[in-house]
């Protein structure tokens, strides 16, 4: 509908015939889930909806109660034998959870929500019982299961298309043929064009359903939705709807200091400079300054990589002139630190220090729906709503925007740490668990190379980079150095993620001959992974698509390229998303399993929940007490790695770290 009013429209198929081969005669009802007029036209006064007694009144006569149709509307939801398909699941489940959270949920199946559902709908098969208690909030904290998303299927069948491609406007011009005729005229009212619109893009879906699952289950894509990506949806929405706790007068204190530190450096940039009017901002005034005043060249290695000399005053081209500099003259113009510096500082407070404060709120719903006044407290934190998507990358990794929390970065420059911020509400903890090392034992268990797999099999406790190194450079492990640690972990990482020697060697400040000796006596000692990683590309170029543990697939169109630049670029796509992608699945699943462990947890009011997935670790909200905590850990354990290896039947362990505390830059190991 064309307004804020919550409403959905559902359509039921009325033909027993193949829905392969025909639609079958359409039906379609309206069920508002917000207020309407009762019978003598008079709004309803329902307490348990307190948080709706502002909303606009939706101008119908409906002679059922709120309350029975969101109990309709839940029973269509859980009932399994019901195939749903919507267009963007996660923002379209998103009223059900709010609903959950702020709502006096009856646990009544009404005789009208038995009949809309088609069935008793008092259990489900995702082992979530109904609750029995009416007179408290009830959180269902499973996953729906029997949701099928237009804009999800179409990213599986076509992962490379883009956000606009993905839009519903896109299908309704592709697909005009089959669109309804339904026609808006000016006469009608608001409402009228608002449901007959909805009603065209919601048959719109259910004709396309037949076709787009058609190309699913002969693409062998059927039981990746099912199994990983179609769970994933509704967990999701229960993240959005929660929210992560924020305290923005924790950024306000270091929007202080750094805007301090940034007039210091302002100041010195001046004295050095001798140039009132310098901005330290202006990539204009630092290049002039830089290569005409104090005459300083680019290395040779920059002016061959881009073909010609410039005046490049990137972070890539300052930090290759210091580096050069102290190596040839033992020290570096002050001036490139405190440019790095600057914009270091600056980065932090555009991106971070002062946006996140401006999109938090205090939420007023939850816990109010008894009516009462929210009791705002220091203690108690504002939340930050962000948007998962699940649609957005290649890989298959979740992502994350307004704001995107993936990248908030770690205690970096000056001190600051803007995940201090980030915490957990009244009597409860933050609490992480992150998989240790996971993309290269997914190398391992794709490659099945016995020296790789016979690592991960031992010792846990082993670093598992400084035995690597220890084994390639046949030297005991305790002699093995901090940097040669290092530089191994980024020798493999690297072979992941398919960078050339040159890369290599420029990210570990050595020479290109050192880096592929270093890349050589990797494949030289496991030499099983570079046999995977042919086999990889020969079958990308045979099928034209690689396949991830889970069955997902990305197409390569230039793998068989004529044009060698392209054709090693998707080279590198074909292992990188096997192993990325891959890991993307083993996440998924983690966050099913999780879900689904979660809901047998003793008490429902005190049940963790799920804040934020960021790379390898989910993060959750406990309550702060020692057993909570360790429940929690052992339940962690459970689905993230014993769940998952038997899931995916891995030839290796999985190792998770999990970590607990106040805030999310206070974590401490358990």
């Amino acid at each position: 509908m064309q307004s804020s009013i919550l409403s959905y429209l559902l359509g039921a198929d009325a033909s027993s015939t193949n829905i392969e081969n025909q639609v079958g005669e359409w039906e379609c009802f309206l069920l508002p889930l917000g207020p309407t007029n009762d019978e003598q036209g008079e709004p309803p006064n329902e307490i348990e909806y307190q948080r709706m007694s502002n909303w606009p009144i939706i101008p119908f006569l409906c002679g059922v109660s709120l309350s029975d149709r969101w109990a309709a509307f839940e029973a269509i939801l859980l009932n399994q034998r019901t195939k749903l398909v919507t267009y963007n699941a996660t923002v379209s489940l998103l009223p059900y959870y709010q609903h959950l959270a702020s709502d006096v949920v009856s646990s009544r199946v009404s005789t009208f929500a038995a009949c809309i559902a088609g069935g008793d709908n008092n259990s489900n098969s995702n082992g979530m019982a109904t609750p029995s208690n009416s007179s408290v909030n009830i959180r269902n904290d499973g996953y729906i299961q029997s949701i099928w998303d237009l804009r999800l299927v179409s990213w599986m069948l076509r992962d490379n298309a883009t956000d606009t491609e993905l839009e519903f406007s896109t299908f309704q011009e592709g697909f005009a043929h089959l669109a309804p005729q339904d026609e808006l005229h000016s006469d009608m009212s608001a409402v009228m064009q608002g449901c007959i619109s909805a009603k065209n893009s919601l048959q719109l879906v259910y004709k396309l359903y037949p076709i787009m699952n058609g190309q699913l289950v002969r693409g062998g894509l059927l039981d990746s939705l099912e199994v990983i990506e179609q769970p994933v949806q509704s967990i999701l929405a229960q993240m959005e709807c929660r929210g992560v706790g924020f305290f923005p007068h924790r950024l306000k204190r270091i929007e202080v200091q750094l805007e301090s530190r940034l007039e210091e450096l302002t100041t010195s940039a001046i004295q050095i400079t001798k140039d009132p009017d310098f901005l330290l901002s202006s990539p204009q005034q630092v290049s002039s300054f830089l290569f005409d005043t104090l005459k300083l060249s680019m290395p040779a290695g920059l002016v061959a990589k881009n073909k010609t000399v410039h005046r490049s005053t990137s972070e890539e081209a300052l930090k290759a002139i210091r580096s050069e500099m102290k190596s040839r003259t033992g020290s570096s113009p002050q001036i490139i630190d405190i440019i790095l510096e600057s914009r270091q500082l600056n980065k932090l407070l555009t991106t971070y220090i002062r946006p996140l404060p401006k999109v938090c709120r205090r939420n007023n719903n939850n816990n109010q729906a008894n009516g009462a006044s929210p009791k705002r407290s220091k203690k108690q934190p504002a939340r930050i709503y962000p948007q998962w998507m699940q649609t957005a990358t290649r890989t298959g990794r979740l992502s994350c925007r307004k704001p995107n929390l993936q990248q908030i970065p770690k205690k970096g420059a000056f001190g600051v740490d803007p995940r201090e911020a980030f915490a957990a509400d009244q009597g409860l903890c933050l609490f992480a668990c992150d998989y240790s090392q996971k993309e290269v034992r997914i190398l391992a268990h794709m490659s099945g190379d016995e020296a790789l797999v016979s690592l991960f099999r031992g010792d846990p406790n082993i670093d598992i980079y400084k035995q690597m190194s220890s084994i390639i450079r046949n030297k005991p492990l305790d002699t093995i150095t901090d940097q040669e640690r290092a530089q191994f972990k980024q020798v493999t990482l690297a072979i992941l993620y398919g960078m050339s020697p040159n890369q290599v060697a420029k990210k570990l400040s050595i020479s290109k001959t050192n880096a592929q000796q270093m890349m050589t006596d990797f494949f030289r000692r496991f030499r099983r992974v570079k046999s995977w990683m042919d086999e990889t590309k020969s079958n990308a170029r045979k099928n034209a698509y690689v396949t991830t543990i889970a069955g997902r697939k990305r197409y390569l169109d230039d793998i068989n390229s004529d044009d060698n630049s392209k054709r090693s670029q998707a080279e590198r796509q074909a292992i990188n998303t096997v192993i990325q992608g891959s890991a993307a699945d083993l996440m998924k699943a983690a966050m099913i399993n999780m879900t689904t462990n979660l809901t047998r947890w003793q008490d429902v009011s005190s049940r963790p929940r799920m804040l934020l997935q960021i790379h390898d670790e989910m993060i959750l909200e406990v309550r702060f007490n020692e057993n909570d905590i360790k429940d929690l850990k052992d339940i962690a354990i459970k689905s993230c790695c014993n769940d998952c290896e038997r899931l995916f039947q891995l030839k290796v362990p999985l190792l998770l770290n999990c970590s607990a505390g106040m805030s999310w830059g206070a974590m401490r190991d358990l």
